[in-house]
């Protein structure tokens, strides 16, 4: 559940199943819920109507980003009440548990699931790039099971897991350094004190 930005008397609600709905404050009630149509190819995405994540885009407030359960990533216009659809996000991240916009013109989406890890998208160029944990790179993604991204006032992005460890990723030169429990010294400052990170904030 979002309140759109460019006016305050609209929210808009992800169900579950059930699409993608408009609530007017002011009206009490939804003027339009948006749902797949098979026979419509600029409508929903999602042949199961799941609404998950979405997010309104920081750039353009006429856009939101809405992931899916099973069919990847739908951009929203809200002004032509059309939807646009990411083929390759759904071999990528078919289920698309958080989104974030970053405002720097990239989308970060997350799976939950350890076969996605983490996708950025960016949205000028459109073009996906996939993150994935390799045991054999020290600066690889710490776990393919993510959760969540935050970033911090430095502009640096921190990357939480299902599998104890915590990535912070500097976009200036692209490295990643790992932050995880340590059972051995789980005092330490630099120890995180569970092996969950659902959230970030």
């Amino acid at each position: 559940l979002i309140q759109d930005a460019a006016d305050p008397d609209i929210l808009w609600a992800g169900f579950w199943p059930g699409g993608l709905g408009r609530f007017d404050k002011t009206a009490g009630r939804f003027t339009i819920i948006y749902t797949h149509n098979p026979a419509d190819p600029a409508s929903r995405g999602a042949e199961n109507d799941v609404v998950p994540w979405m997010v309104q885009d920081k750039e353009n407030p006429d856009i939101l980003w809405v992931g899916t359960q099973k069919n990847g990533l739908d951009r929203f216009d809200k002004a032509a009440e059309t939807f646009a659809h990411y083929p390759e996000s759904v071999s990528l991240m078919p289920q698309i548990w958080t989104l974030r916009d970053d405002g720097h013109g990239t989308l970060w989406l997350c799976g939950c699931d350890e076969h996605y890890g983490l996708v950025l998208f960016d949205k000028a160029t459109e073009i996906f790039t996939s993150y994935r944990h390799d045991p054999g790179v020290p600066h690889s993604l710490g776990s393919d099971l993510v959760t969540d991204v935050y970033e911090d006032r430095a502009g640096a992005f921190w990357i939480g897991t299902l599998s104890g460890r915590i990535d912070k990723y500097d976009p200036q030169n692209q490295t990643i350094h790992l932050y995880q429990h340590n059972p051995a010294h789980p005092d330490s400052p630099v120890s995180l004190s569970d092996n969950v990170v659902p959230v970030i904030c």
